[in-house]
């Protein structure tokens, strides 16, 4: 019977910690996730974004996100923001020489293995509707950059989960003590 009652203290606790730390799922101390809208359009400039470029011209406008080695890139015409999705883009990283893809109104790289995170140039040729224009941008990805994407292991416990660990633990100890204390008090009155 005494296994019961401790047994009702053990799950109020995992009951608290579960319940503390559902806060977890719905973000993480303010990070933000680059997602993609469902318009195609690029993630806003006020998304921070560590390996983003941007190149303009009067007619075009170019904006490139590199995640790992996919680089995404969204071409608009600058007056009218409409997505280039007719024509040919070449691009110049450092000595890589790449053709993007359209996958729907985003053209889209894989880098090759051999490339290599620095500071560097890039340098986009863009053919459209009989327009030839280079726009230049500069993507930097520093060892700063990629440091500071490594979260430290103690960043990766957000506060929620800690309270709810700590409610628990604290309410499965009261639990137990108040169950000594009345077990003790029932003795003295049997006695």
């Amino acid at each position: 019977m005494k296994f019961l009652k401790i047994r009702d203290g053990l799950i109020l606790g995992m009951l608290l910690c579960v319940l503390g730390g559902a806060g977890h799922a719905f973000g993480h101390e303010g990070q933000q996730h680059i997602e993609t809208p469902a318009s195609g359009s690029p993630p806003s400039a006020s998304v921070l974004h560590p390996h983003r470029f941007e190149a303009v011209s009067p007619d075009f406008e170019l904006v490139g996100i590199l995640e790992g080695r996919k680089l995404s890139l969204w071409l608009d015409r600058a007056p009218t923001n409409e997505p280039v999705v007719m024509g040919t883009l070449e691009l110049e990283m450092g000595d890589l020489k790449l053709r993007p893809q359209l996958e729907g109104d985003i053209w889209v790289v894989q880098l090759p293995a051999q490339w290599r995170p620095g500071p560097m140039a890039v340098v986009a040729k863009v053919t459209s509707d009989g327009l030839t224009v280079l726009l230049a941008g500069e993507l930097a990805w520093s060892e700063a950059d990629a440091l500071a994407l490594i979260e430290p292991w103690w960043k990766r416990f957000n506060l929620s989960w800690i309270v709810g660990v700590g409610l628990g633990l604290v309410m499965g100890a009261a639990g137990w003590f108040w169950r000594q204390r009345r077990t003790a008090l029932n003795r003295e009155d049997q006695s």
